[in-house]
């Protein structure tokens, strides 16, 4: 239910501190909260999935002021105690001086509120949902006893159905009446698409795509990315999660294109257009999905290459683009790049002379943990399953012993094609395969493509046993 997703939305986020610097205006908020055991409490700042510390202010007798020259986002604020510890959200939007009293210990049965209306409209419905929510936390308890009949629960079920909708025309009209002030924008904004129509219409639910493309074109209905006060707000950043990672089909094309598609929608927004090249730029080049290195990729080529970035630090673009420089040659679907390394004898291999369906590509140390882990798996999936795959093992040990390299392989009877990284005949395999921890695992096609990468036997038997399928 939409108000259950509301409330905790606005309870659960972690504060970070990070230093904030405004502009040039003025603003003085003051608060008297009875029964405060805090010294100090904090004004903090929401920005996307961060916080942002704005104010620090002093309590004597439950009452602190956070004020100064400069001025304040409009969005959401909390003011929190000295553990770390939320109070309680409110509202900046024109008016920025302006006093809240309450209560720590019912903080939303006592709030007052002068010299801002849109505060005191947030606490009232925030109020109302508390009201609703607990209303309907009773009822399912009841619906949980084992003593209630069948028909007892369906009148349970439908006084909750009826509550539901109580709640969205209060909304309503809430946002009916106040749609021209922050609070009518953000309380439409944290509102679900009503696909009530599209489902009248579609007979046939069962059709989940059909379903799923219609969320997805009226997933932002209610919420006007380019109103950077959302972004100061706890609903952005789930709501943007949500739509990259359930809505989007998760191939890097179809995240590339969204990207383009937000992007564009967003870019009357100067703010939220530079938080968003950033926020998904650090997704993606962070992301542990194999495959996703294409859409960071794709981002520096579009963004950051073409000046669309301009915005961002030289130095940290710079490395954006060095950094997408260096995994674009190892991205899904590319050539592996040649290697012709020395094995045991002192006998160059070319990896290229590996005339398998199949090639695993093993970066390994022998003194690496993960490794003395991963070898044995990987040494008994290759005995079971090279002759049923046609699968070899181009194995590059990065130890610079070859000493220990040696011993290792005959103490553990290592039958695959060994060759040392550091007896090359080509480029340093650090810089042609981003090799910078180890195991690091690459799994080639018979015509030396990649098609899977940063993975572990597990993958590795995956990948294969899905395309032998």
């Amino acid at each position: 239910m939409e108000y259950k997703r509301f409330i905790t939305v606005c309870a659960s986020l972690i504060i970070f501190f990070i230093p904030y610097v405004f502009s040039q205006q003025g603003y003085h908020i003051s608060f008297t909260v009875n029964n405060l055991q805090d010294t100090v409490c904090y004004l903090v700042e929401y920005t996307g999935d961060k916080t942002y510390l704005v104010d620090t202010a002093c309590v004597r007798d439950g009452s602190f002021v956070f004020e100064g020259n400069g001025s304040l986002d409009k969005g959401m604020y909390m003011v929190a105690g000295q553990s770390k510890n939320k109070y309680l959200d409110f509202m900046v939007s024109d008016a920025t001086r302006f006093r809240i009293e309450t209560d720590t210990l019912q903080w939303l049965d006592h709030i007052n509120v002068r010299g801002s209306k849109e505060n005191q409209l947030f606490f009232d419905y925030v109020a109302y949902l508390g009201r609703q929510r607990k209303l309907v936390d009773s009822l399912g308890f009841l619906m949980r006893v084992d003593s209630v009949n069948e028909n007892n629960k369906a009148d349970i079920q439908e006084t909750i159905r009826s509550i539901d909708k109580e709640v969205v025309l209060h909304q309503k009209k809430l946002i009916d009446s106040y749609r021209d002030t922050f609070f009518g924008t953000f309380l439409l904004a944290s509102m679900e698409p009503d696909m009530s129509e599209i489902l009248n219409k579609q007979s046939d639910t069962s059709d989940r795509m059909y379903l799923l493309r219609e969320y997805r074109d009226h997933y932002w209905d209610h919420f006007d990315l380019t109103d950077a006060r959302l972004l100061h707000t706890p609903l952005f950043h789930p709501r943007m999660e949500k739509y990259m990672d359930d809505l989007i089909y998760p191939v890097p094309d179809s995240i590339s294109r969204a990207i383009t598609t937000i992007l564009e929608r967003v870019s009357p927004s100067q703010k939220v257009y530079e938080y968003l090249i950033w926020y998904f730029t650090q997704k993606y080049e962070r992301s542990k999905i194999m495959g996703y290195d294409a859409v960071f990729v794709y981002i520096a080529n579009a963004y950051f290459k073409t000046g669309k970035a301009a915005f961002i630090n030289e130095s940290i673009r710079q490395n954006v683009i060095r950094r997408s420089e260096a995994l674009e040659p190892l991205l899904i679907g590319k050539a592996a790049p040649l290697m012709i390394l020395l094995d045991t004898n002192d006998i160059p291999v070319s990896l290229y002379a590996v005339e398998h369906k199949y090639t695993v590509l093993y970066f390994w140390d022998t003194d690496c943990s993960f490794c003395q882990k991963e070898t044995p798996v990987l040494k008994q999936f290759y005995e079971e399953y090279r002759g049923i795959y046609d699968m070899e093992i181009y194995a590059v040990c990065i130890d610079t012993s070859m000493t220990e390299w040696k011993s290792y392989i005959r103490k553990n009877g290592l039958e695959w094609i060994n060759v040392n990284g550091y007896l090359s005949l080509t480029p340093d395999f650090h810089d042609l395969y981003d090799v910078h921890s180890s195991p690091v695992i690459y799994l080639l096609d018979r015509n030396k493509y990649i098609i899977g990468k940063n993975i572990l036997t597990e993958g590795i038997q995956e990948i294969i046993g899905r395309k032998e399928r």
